[in-house]
This record gives structure tokens, C-alpha cells and sequence, in this order.
């Protein structure tokens, strides 16, 4: 069975789309908005259905959702498009995308869309099956990609935490002034007192005593020893 869209009042089939290419439907819990005017917005956590589909060697590009991270198709094939968007030869890893099926009003007389899957491998064109091979593989290491990436930013974010911590004024804490102008970079202490953003730095030996001189420095200046 391919795509297909049907009048919920009548039960009468609007739409056939993708036949003979859904190779796989998906239902997640998303956070949609279900509200059935234009006045007023009610998000609510919603199961949504989605199809992948093969959209051909030649069609219009689907476009990328940055909250699914996917890539997107109508429900309606367009080969055609427009002057923006027109259809052209599509790469491999262009050819599929997924289908939202997702009916949220259906009191507003919406279509119920349908779809299973009915790309088979001794009915279906061969190059969809190679193409989609290839395609597997590209997502695959887009995956991998991600999860590199997201594995260096939190490993950046945990150096930046320890920093943060290491180098966190506290009494009695040996520092080092490592920027500023009045100041030169390099003077040594240790913390005699913290008001606010400014630390006061004493001689090692003599950060407990008060009639001792110090001075005062950016918390933001210094880092420990």
C-alpha cells in the first residue's frame, strides 16, 4: 500500500502518492502544536507517523527539518516544483525522505493519511534498492559523524567545568595573576579575601595576617598554582 489520503467524512480516497516506494513507517512522540485555530497555539506530546520514501532519480529536493533532523517531502509528490525549488537530477543521498502522516485535527475535517510499506525487493525498481543501500550507509556515518561531534563538545564543556572549578577563588587558595594591567601577570599570593568579583592576594606567608599588605585583583584575572 503507498501513501494514501482519505476523507474522513466520506471515506473517500483525495490522494495516492509513493506507490510501490514506502520502505519504512515510523511512529516517535513529538511535541506539536494541535491547536485547530490560527489565534492561539497548545503544544501537547503527540504520537507523529512518518514514512520514508524514495523519491526518485529526478524530483524536487526535499527540505531539511532542524528539529528532526531530517529531510522532508510533502505527502503530495511534486516532480515539477517551481522557479525556487525546481525538480533536477538528485544525488543518492538526496533520493529519500520522509513523508509526515501525522493527522492533528481531524475535527477540522482533515484527511486520515495512510501508509505501509510496499517497497518490495521482487517488485520494486532495483536502482531504489541499491540507492537505498548507499543511502543507509550515508545516514550511518552522518550518525557517527553527530556523535563524534557531540562527544568533543561535551568533553570541551567538562575542560571548561574544571577550569572553572580549579581556578574558583577560595581563602587560602594559591593564585596567579594570569591577565590584566594594573596588576602585571605572573604576581603570585594567596587568597586573603573575596568581596563580590574581587579577590585580595597576600604574600603565601602571610595571607592570614590583616595588618599585612595586599592586593586586589579580578577573580576573572586569576587562576590557581
Amino acid at each position: 500500500m503507498p501513501i494514501i489520503s482519505r476523507n474522513r467524512e466520506t471515506n473517500e480516497i483525495t490522494n495516492t502518492s509513493y506507490v510501490g516506494r514506502v520502505l519504512k513507517v515510523e511512529r516517535v512522540k513529538e511535541t506539536r502544536n494541535v491547536s485547530d485555530t490560527l489565534d492561539y497555539s497548545d503544544y501537547r506530546t503527540v504520537e507523529s507517523t512518518y514514512a520514508l520514501v524514495w523519491l526518485g532519480t529526478r524530483s524536487v529536493p526535499a527540505w531539511t527539518n532542524g528539529a528532526l533532523g531530517r529531510a522532508i517531502a510533502p505527502l503530495r509528490e511534486d516532480t515539477e516544483g517551481n522557479t525556487w525549488n525546481p525538480a533536477r537530477e538528485l544525488e543518492f543521498h538526496e533520493q529519500f525522505a520522509w513523508v509526515d502522516c501525522t493527522t492533528l485535527c481531524p475535527w477540522r475535517d482533515q484527511d486520515d493519511h495512510i501508509a505501509e510499506v510496499d517497497a518490495m525487493a521482487d517488485t520494486c525498481d532495483p536502482m531504489m534498492l541499491v540507492n537505498y543501500v548507499a543511502w543507509c550507509s550515508h545516514q550511518d556515518a552522518l550518525r557517527l559523524a553527530a556523535a563524534q561531534a557531540a562527544a568533543i563538545r561535551a568533553e570541551k564543556e567538562r575542560q571548561v567545568e574544571e577550569d572553572r572549578v580549579r581556578n574558583r577563588p577560595e581563602l587560602g587558595k594559591p593564585m596567579k595573576v594570569v591577565k590584566g594591567r594594573k596588576v602585571k601577570p605572573g604576581y603570585e599570593g594567596t587568597v586573603a579575601y573575596i568581596r563580590g568579583d574581587s579577590v585580595l592576594l597576600k604574600a603565601d606567608g602571610e595571607w592570614k595576617d590583616r595588618n599585612a599588605q595586599g592586593v586586589w585583583v579580578p577573580a576573572a584575572y586569576l587562576a590557581a598554582r
